[in-house]
């Protein structure tokens, strides 16, 4: 992320919960007016060895951080492991 330059209008996250808020963070500058930011394993996440778990408590972070940069927030439990939707406010 530090290498890359440009306005990008959506930041899709499938990684580990407890980076969320760390990548998100280091992305939020390329982030422009209106970007949709999509993070997939809100409510569960499978381990490395393919075990389904509820997520960290790291996720609360996340979803705090992306309330105070975001004009609007949903996210649905009901889609697979929970998704959140959010578009930028800046």
């Amino acid at each position: 992320l530090n290498d890359l330059s440009g306005e990008y209008k959506m930041l899709f996250l499938d990684v580990w919960p407890d980076d969320y808020l760390r990548l998100t963070k280091q992305a939020a500058r390329l982030l422009g007016k209106g970007a949709i930011i999509v993070a997939d394993n809100m409510s569960s996440h499978r381990d490395k060895d393919g075990v389904k778990n509820d997520v960290p408590t790291d996720t609360h972070d996340f979803k705090e951080y992306v309330k105070t940069i975001s004009n609007s927030m949903s996210i649905r439990d009901d889609m697979g492991s929970g998704v959140l939707v959010a578009r930028l406010r800046k």
